[in-house]
């Protein structure tokens, strides 16, 4: 995940297409007449064109639940998503096997709603030929006169998408998720072997996606291996599928022996409605320095009979209070593990990961106390494309309550010491491409107080 950056617009034809969009079909469900919505923009890292056939999830964060879509980009790669009086709000954006997400907006920043305007007032909005590159509509040098007069300033929402180093390949799962009593396809389930796909706030990988209205899913990099010479094949992890309301589904497809299948399409996941009898419940404590943190969303993940990996169960999240505990109930039997502070920049680290949880039916479990730092954030204005050789480059972070120094990593490797929030580095021997870098800070009896998530910086060689 990276931090803030500057966000640029590309030129006038791409923004008159994306306002034509809105006339148009193709641009996903439009919200009801009156309704709040949100516009999401998404635009490759490296020319600022627009990425288009990538679908959008609005989550609400406190609930883990969806709000709205899945949406998939239009041509101008936009897209609208209807918003209501929910918690904070975040977006998952599954790229496919393409794309990743560089930079979102919702990681350090709440998400920009267009309030009480109808999206018929779009349609009488023309780009004057004096547009520039713009950060949003709202910003954008427009004359009234080529405004309808109920017009108010259209905001938007900019997601910044790079290829994938490793774009997504063989093999590939396709299929349909349904209601296992009814046989109708189910949207807004969630397919993964990541960990933690909902509730981040961020890219899916390449083996993540949520269905559609017709339940559909497609994901890639599924891990399939032979038997020594016997041409027996085995999944080696299980796509965990979730959605609210049911049967979180550990599932294993089994190749036909002898055949090696790069392509698997059909597949049918069946998800059971639950039930009266799923009433199980879990608790734990959220501390930080030994006191309570109050006030933290932690997630809930189901663990596969394997123990191969968790994902984030949609509609599972609770917020602990001011004793720093959570509750969880209305589960059904199995395994299950707890992640405090699983959204990004919600001020929480926590690196240690929770023991799974085993719950009987009706069970009660206890996930004991758990133990997360202060979340350090990149302020505005780090840079973002260090573009010559010995570059000197200066990075800046948030504080953190009682630190006494921070350390500052390059790739793993300690470069720079600080006693306060800033340091400045001699890049000489940064190699093109993604590096990594990160802040740690200690108290001054040495021990560790914050930490700053997985942030990433590109490097580009001047030609």
């Amino acid at each position: 995940m990276t931090g803030r950056r500057s966000l640029r617009r590309f030129l006038l034809p791409g923004m008159v297409a994306a306002l034509l969009c809105y006339t148009a079909s193709g641009c996903g469900d439009d919200p009801r007449p009156g309704a709040d919505f949100i516009i999401v923009n998404l635009e490759a890292e490296s020319t600022r064109l627009p990425v288009p056939g990538v679908k959008v999830l609005l989550m609400d964060a406190s609930t883990n639940l969806p709000v709205a879509g899945p949406v998939v980009s239009d041509g101008a790669g936009r897209c609208l998503l209807e918003t209501t009086e929910a918690g904070p709000l975040r977006l998952i954006v599954c790229g496919g096997a393409l794309w990743a997400v560089h930079w979102q907006p919702d990681w350090y920043m709440p998400l920009r709603t267009n309030h009480g305007q109808s999206t018929g007032d779009l349609r009488g909005l023309t780009a004057p030929a004096s547009i520039a590159s713009t950060a949003n509509l709202s910003t954008a040098n427009m004359s009234t006169s080529n405004m309808s007069t109920s017009l108010a300033p259209a905001v938007e929402n900019t997601v910044v998408l790079r290829l994938r180093g490793s774009p997504g390949g063989l093999p590939r799962f396709s299929g349909t998720v349904v209601d296992s009593e009814t046989g109708l396809p189910l949207a807004q389930a969630f397919v993964s072997l990541s960990p933690w796909t909902t509730g981040y706030g961020g890219g899916a990988a390449v083996s993540d996606d949520v269905t559609g209205p017709d339940g559909a899913f497609a994901v890639h990099d599924i891990p399939v291996a032979m038997i020594g010479d016997t041409g027996v094949g085995f999944q080696v992890l299980p796509l965990i599928v979730s959605r609210a309301g049911y049967h979180t589904a550990h599932f294993v497809h089994t190749p036909p022996s002898g055949i090696d299948h790069p392509e698997v399409s059909g597949l049918i996941i069946e998800l059971t409605p639950l039930g009266a009898a799923d009433n199980g419940t879990l608790t734990g404590r959220i501390l930080r320095a030994g006191v309570p943190v109050g006030g933290l969303v932690v997630g809930l993940g189901s663990v596969s009979s394997a123990a191969k990996g968790a994902v984030g169960i949609a509609g599972r999240a609770a917020l602990t209070g001011a004793d720093g505990r959570f509750d969880f109930s209305g589960l059904p039997a199995g395994a299950y593990v707890v992640h405090p502070g699983f959204l990004v920049g919600d001020g929480a680290w926590f690196g240690g990961g929770a023991p799974a949880v085993d719950l009987a039916p009706g069970g009660a479990g206890d996930a004991g106390d758990l133990v997360v730092l202060h979340e350090i954030a990149p302020v505005f204005g780090n840079p973002h494309d260090v573009a010559w050789a010995d570059s000197i480059v200066t990075f800046r972070w948030t504080p953190v309550p009682g630190a006494a120094r921070y350390g500052w990593f390059l790739d793993g490797e300690l470069l720079a010491e600080s006693a306060v929030e800033t340091v400045t580095v001699n890049l000489s021997a940064l190699a093109p491409g993604l590096h990594a870098w990160q802040a740690s800070a200690v108290d001054a009896a040495d021990l560790a107080v914050g930490v700053m998530q997985n942030d990433a910086w590109f490097r580009r060689e001047v030609p």
